[in-house]
């Protein structure tokens, strides 16, 4: 009787399944062979099947499996029906922790597989190790498949690693960074967007006349390859290298790798580099055959000056940089002081943040204001006091009291945080951002001239904080967040970019990652924003190019333009670009350049 019952149960379980699986376009097993399975956790499958499938990559005959213990969502079915997907995307109801299900979607015949992670939990600890349990599985099934991994917090590392991961990013460091950086360099986020992402923009979210969209789209086209080094540029210092490679082909070299017994990568190492032939390039280019023409290179044009390095950057300037303030004394309940930063909404993991706006490299400091309902706790006081000009006001964002105790009139920046950790009721995942765009209201209605920096759980949140995202609607908005970074999507997009072009990720964890100030690093390299010289107003991109690459070590990378009403940015632009004193200009160096 119980084996009756069992096998009726069985029996029951089997039609009920089938005929789940007659409801939506998920699959029982899949046949193909040297394909991709991604995992773990994805709201919106839209970018990650269109960067994977974009006509300008390389490898868009790759195939997809998502293996998911839950139904395709309405947006997956959406790109499961589309006849252009069919024989390239399938969908299988299962767990990537049980060996029949890495069974059914062929893992011991895959190439890759991506485990996404998910931000929006309260305990990151546990979705970590998910993430970390999920890539042991699949390692253990396939020893041979490329693993991608995003992990939440970096301290999680080493027990990603002694599960067999092989590439990965880590979301706590690159979110803070990113934060710190865009801050220090107004637009870096959405130059590094143009590098990650496969262009599909709205152009609508910006006010451009034809030309300014015209070099928004070229720049928005830049990837980042890794190329061999040619014969006629063996011998010559990186910084050499740089400007020949610029002059004949209009590409951005900005690292380099040797390939020895141990590889080293290094970003912009200047004159203190001499190429030799084993070593691998990396360049931003919109063409991958220019790239390649580096590797054919045996002899260098007349018109590529010659290399006098005069590396005047080695002269460190220090301005102001303020104190260590006691933390009896960092609580305040009105500000007086004026062009600080104000740091608003989650406050978790401070030090992240504040860590490269306290770099040894910069010239001078900002004070800055913590402004939330409950000060950081002493444990994190303890590690922010370690930091000059560290303040905390006791408010909210959204209430312009509040706003008034902090200065905002006469504030320089603001950094909206978003609680990835907030408790939201399944169904109204689209009120995630309500705290952050109430506060960006809040601040531009009161100060519109402040630069605020603001982060989004949901893309589609962008349309009420940039008027004119959408094109339906009147834009009646009456205020305008500066900048808008999307950690999700530039954290998908980083790790699908490392899979189509190897050692991306090293690149930006070697700019991005946390750094010990204690230690000051000469060799390090990052990302800084500079005024064009006044000597070079008025002439080529080219010649700006050839300057600070051969006289002062430091790689152009792209320039900030003031458009006819809103500022954008243009990565790696054509040589014969002409240069005005609203530009400035994105560069790599080794610490904060000032240049006359």
């Amino acid at each position: 009787g119980i084996v009756l019952v069992g096998s009726f149960t069985a029996e029951i379980a089997s039609i009920f399944v089938e005929s789940r699986l007659k409801n939506h376009s998920a699959v029982q097993n899949v046949n193909f062979y040297n394909h991709i399975i991604i995992c773990g956790y994805l709201s919106d499958p839209h970018d990650l099947v269109s960067q994977f499938f974009d006509e300008g990559r390389a490898k868009t005959k790759d195939k997809l499996v998502f293996l998911f213990p839950y139904p395709p969502s309405h947006q997956m079915e959406n790109f499961l029906k589309k006849i252009k997907y069919r024989k390239k995307i399938k969908y299988v109801i299962g767990s990537p922790l049980m060996t029949e299900d890495l069974a059914r979607v062929n893992a011991h015949l895959a190439k890759a597989a991506f485990i996404f992670t998910n931000r929006f939990v309260e305990d990151y600890d546990k979705q970590d190790s998910q993430t970390i349990l999920t890539g042991l599985s699949i390692e253990n099934y396939n020893k041979d498949i490329d693993t991608y991994a995003q992990l939440l917090k970096s301290k999680n590392l080493d027990s990603l690693l002694a599960a067999g991961i092989d590439n990965y990013i880590t979301l706590d460091s690159l979110s803070s960074n990113l934060f710190a950086y865009s801050c220090l360099n107004p637009g870096l986020s959405e130059l590094i967007r143009n590098l990650l992402m496969a262009c599909d923009y709205n152009f609508s979210e910006f006010k451009f006349d034809a030309k300014e969209e015209e070099e928004y789209l070229y720049g928005s086209n830049q990837e980042i390859y890794k190329i061999k080094i040619g014969d006629g540029l063996i011998g010559k210092t990186f910084s050499q290298v740089s400007s020949i490679i610029y002059n004949e082909y209009g590409l951005a070299a900005i690292a380099i790798e040797r390939e020895n017994n141990k590889s080293t990568l290094s970003i912009n190492p200047g004159s203190s580099w001499e190429v030799e032939q084993s070593d691998r390039i990396f360049v931003l280019t919109n063409n991958y055959k220019d790239a390649l023409k580096i590797s054919k290179l045996k002899t260098i044009s007349k018109d590529v000056p010659d290399a006098h390095l005069v590396d005047s950057n080695k002269i460190k300037h220090d301005g102001w940089k303020g104190n260590i303030i006691n933390p009896n004394n960092a609580v305040l309940d009105k500000i007086n002081f004026d062009n600080h930063i104000i740091i608003c909404g989650q406050i978790n993991n401070l030090e992240l943040i504040i860590n490269p706006l306290r770099s040894a490299d910069l010239i001078d400091f900002q004070r800055i204001v913590i402004l939330n309902t409950t000060p950081p706790s002493d444990k994190d006081w303890k590690k922010l006091s370690q930091y000059n000009e560290i303040y905390f006001v006791k408010g909210s964002s959204h209430i312009y009291e509040d706003l008034d105790k902090v200065n905002i009139s006469n504030a320089d920046k603001a950094i909206i945080l978003s609680d990835t950790q907030q408790k939201i009721t399944k169904g109204e995942e689209n009120f995630y951002d309500a705290e952050t765009i109430m506060s960006v209201m809040a601040i531009e209605t009161m100060h519109p001239e402040v630069y605020t920096i603001a982060e989004l759980l949901c893309s589609s949140s962008t349309k009420f904080v940039k008027p004119g995202y959408e094109k339906i609607g009147n834009d009646d908005n009456k205020f305008s967040v500066d900048e808008v970074i999307d950690i999700s999507m530039i954290a998908n997009s980083l790790i699908m970019q490392e899979y189509n072009h190897p050692h991306t990720t090293n690149i930006f964890n070697e700019l991005f990652a946390y750094k010990n100030q204690d230690i000051y690093d000469e060799d390090t390299c990052e990302v800084y924003q500079i005024q064009i010289p006044k000597q070079l107003i008025g002439k080529t991109y080219k010649e700006l190019f050839s300057y600070l690459s051969l006289s002062h070590n430091i790689i152009p990378i792209g320039l900030y333009r003031m458009g006819a009403e809103d500022p954008f940015v243009f990565t790696n632009p054509p040589g014969d670009v002409l240069l005005s004193e609203a530009d400035k200009a994105y560069v790599l160096a080794g610490y904060e350049p000032m240049i006359n």
